[in-house]
């Protein structure tokens, strides 16, 4: 990974805290996009909509894009990583990146006006992509955003997640032939260790 283990340390550590301190991590009986149970729900919007959560994670993943060397552009999957691949591509203007990395974003589904495209923004067919995600469970909606993608004429080389919950995701998009980087696993967040810490 483009992360020394010195500094994903530090980010798991500093995500946690901010998670915790902006309600991203609920307890209760929640069912999730899969159809499954779960007695904790992540909300990851919470975190990318905080301005030092964004920053740390924007940096964190903008290091991991760089290691996809042929990549031309970041797509957020709507709606929860669409402000991530957002503050990614200000990150790498500030350090005017060259050639400019562009960015998409990838709907769950078209819409049935404007361009009525699943995939939307400054693309052009064999662009190489990187797809970003806010959670991922068993991948199914990641497998789907990486299908859109290639029906754009696009190669997808790799996806990042904020948060694997470790259910399978992994294995779905790395079956898929495309590499799988997640910032933090669930096992980090200590969920059945300290509720409150």
């Amino acid at each position: 990974m483009a992360l020394s283990k010195e500094y994903h340390y530090f980010v798991k550590k500093e995500l946690n805290l901010i998670m915790r301190r902006t309600g991203a991590i609920m307890f209760g009986d929640f069912t999730l996009k899969s159809g499954q149970r779960s007695t904790y729900y992540l909300d990851v919007r919470k975190l990318l909509l905080d301005p030092q959560g964004l920053m740390l994670t924007s940096e964190a993943c903008a290091s991991i894009f760089n290691t996809f060397e042929e990549a031309d552009v970041v797509a957020g999957v709507e709606l929860g990583a669409v402000p991530l691949s957002s503050a990614i591509l200000l990150t790498f203007a500030q350090k005017n990146v060259q050639p400019p990395v562009r960015g998409a974003v990838i709907r769950k589904k078209v819409k049935d006006h404007g361009t009525a495209k699943r995939v939307e923004g400054y693309i052009k067919p064999n662009d190489i992509v990187v797809i970003v995600e806010d959670v991922v469970t068993t991948g199914s909606s990641t497998v789907e955003a990486i299908k859109a993608a290639w029906d754009e004429g696009l190669k997808v080389c790799g996806v990042i997640a904020v948060i694997d919950r470790e259910q399978g995701g992994k294995k779905a998009i790395e079956d898929m032939g495309v590499e799988y980087y997640p910032l933090m696993k669930v096992a980090d967040l200590n969920l059945t260790d300290n509720k409150e810490a």
